[in-house]
């Protein structure tokens, strides 16, 4: 028992990740072959990864180890980084499966070798060319609705969360760098954009 406590405290993230897998498997059917399993660990990974994803999908359950329900996404250019490298890998070691020896599950591999596949020359041709602002969406607008939306205060306990993801906000500033990085490189998004967000700036405020 003391050697899981010392575990537990020292890794908790190991103990989330295992406790999600199973719980997605409970969404559909389980894992009946190594490659399901495998799947199945690697999208638990990725929902580790996005604390807002895991609040979105209601896994407070999970909150005591991961306290992802104080936490915000990081969308820094380190970040996308960091994700590019993982589907490579992720990605390498889906080419190393013998797809001849699969049955039906041969069709997962092959949706999820062309969804990596399309993740990784994405970002390698356009590594800069993402925003997070666009004029159809923003991210300071869509943590605002994370807030509001996902995060009422109703009870003191919501209150004490939902001000330490106020304390995230300080994330902003790495969209901004990561705004003023892609305008170094030459990226440059449209007048009309910053205009639109404005208005609506100026018309949430009325």
């Amino acid at each position: 028992m003391l050697a899981l406590i010392i575990v537990l405290s020292f890794n908790p993230n190991f103990f989330a990740l295992k406790i999600l897998e199973n719980n997605l498997s409970e969404f559909g059917e389980k894992p009946k072959n190594s490659l399901d399993k495998y799947l199945n660990e690697q999208l638990a990974k990725e929902m580790i990864a996005s604390p807002e994803t895991l609040t979105y999908l209601g896994f407070d359950s999970l909150n005591f180890l991961t306290n992802h329900n104080s936490k915000l996404d990081d969308n820094s250019i380190e970040s996308s980084y960091e994700e590019y490298l993982f589907n490579k890998t992720y990605l390498n070691s889906l080419n190393n499966v013998d797809r001849n020896k699969l049955g039906d599950t041969k069709y997962n591999l092959d949706i999820q070798k062309f969804n990596l596949e399309n993740k990784i020359i994405s970002y390698e041709a356009f590594p800069f060319h993402f925003n997070p602002v666009s004029q159809f969406f923003g991210n300071h607008l869509s943590i605002i609705e994370f807030l509001t939306d996902n995060h009422k205060i109703e009870i003191k306990e919501t209150l004490e969360i939902t001000s330490t993801e106020f304390l995230q906000l300080l994330k902003l500033s790495k969209i901004i760098s990561s705004i003023l990085t892609k305008e170094q490189k030459g990226n440059f998004l449209p007048k009309f954009v910053y205009e639109k967000h404005q208005n609506s700036f100026l018309i949430s405020s009325l």
